[in-house]
C-alpha cells in the first residue's frame, strides 16, 4: 500500500514543534511560526508558505529556525514540489539537534522515499 507523506501532520506534531522550540529566534519570528503551524494544521499551505519564507530567510542557519523548514517542507510535500521538500527537510535535520524532531524528520524523509519507489533510501532513513 502507497503512503501519502503528505497527510501524516497530527496535533500532536504541532506540540513537537512547538516543544522543539524556536531557541535564538525573535518572538515576531516565533508569532509567525505559531501561525504557520496553524495554517498547515488546517491545510493553508500556501498561507503556511509565506509565513514561513521570512523567518527561513532572515534566520536560515540559525538552530531555532529548523521547525520552519520542517513546516515548509511539509508544505511543499503536500504541493508536490518533492525536491524543494526534500531540500527543505534536510536542512532541518542538519540544524536540529532535538531527537523528536530528528525522528519525524527522517520518518518524512523516508516516507517521500518510498511513495517515490526509492526503497532503499526509505529503509536508510527509517
Amino acid at each position: 500500500m502507497k503512503r501519502d507523506a503528505g497527510r501524516t501532520f497530527s496535533a500532536g506534531l504541532v506540540l513537537l514543534l512547538t516543544v522543539a522550540g524556536c531557541g535564538g529566534l525573535p518572538k515576531s519570528a516565533e508569532r509567525q511560526m505559531m501561525q504557520a503551524r496553524m495554517a498547515l494544521a488546517s491545510g493553508d499551505y500556501a498561507r503556511c508558505e509565506r509565513l514561513l519564507d521570512p523567518v527561513i530567510s532572515t534566520h536560515r542557519n540559525n538552530k531555532g529556525a529548523a521547525p520552519a523548514y520542517y513546516m515548509r517542507g511539509q508544505c511543499r510535500l503536500r504541493t508536490a514540489a518533492r525536491d524543494a521538500a526534500r531540500k527543505d527537510l534536510r536542512q532541518a535535520l542538519r540544524l536540529t539537534s532535538d531527537d523528536d524532531l530528528r525522528a519525524v524528520v527522517q520518518a518524512q524523509l523516508g516516507n517521500a522515499a518510498f511513495d517515490e519507489g526509492a526503497y532503499g533510501d526509505a529503509a536508510a532513513h527509517y
